[in-house]
């Protein structure tokens, strides 16, 4: 059963609506995976279809725990620039995504990084709440 994804930044959605065709494909490629509960679109693609020559080489997907918070990870899509998704994926109930953002410099701005920071405190105070 697909878990529903949540976008917890009111903008997160329309700006990967907003985002190039290529770069937007990708990231639903790799949501899709994490809705099936497989670690990357590569290993889910690959399990569900071995004929299947996508035109998708895997992501990363890179543990954030020491920058946002212990169940955040984050995959880099690269087209002209780079994009990037924080998400979080292990509660049962969800796939959260903290933060998109477009990288724009060499080193990531700690504005783009405090965001998903304090938005993955809040998820988790929530919950606790429940």
């Amino acid at each position: 059963m697909s878990k529903p994804i949540i976008y917890l930044g009111r903008k997160i959605q329309k700006e990967i609506d907003q985002s190039p065709e290529d770069v937007r494909d990708r990231i639903n490629f790799e949501l899709v995976a994490l809705q099936e509960g497989q670690p990357s679109s590569f290993e889910y693609h690959t399990y569900n279809d071995p004929e299947d020559d996508s035109k998708y080489p895997p992501v990363v997907h890179k543990n954030m725990k020491e920058t946002i918070g212990k169940h955040a990870r984050q995959f880099t899509i690269k087209s002209q620039d780079s994009y990037r998704i924080i998400y979080v994926s292990v509660h049962k109930e969800a796939i959260y995504v903290l933060h998109f953002f477009k990288k724009k410099t060499e080193g990531v701005s700690p504005k783009e990084y405090n965001t998903a920071h304090q938005r993955y405190k809040n998820l988790e105070q929530h919950r606790k709440s429940l």
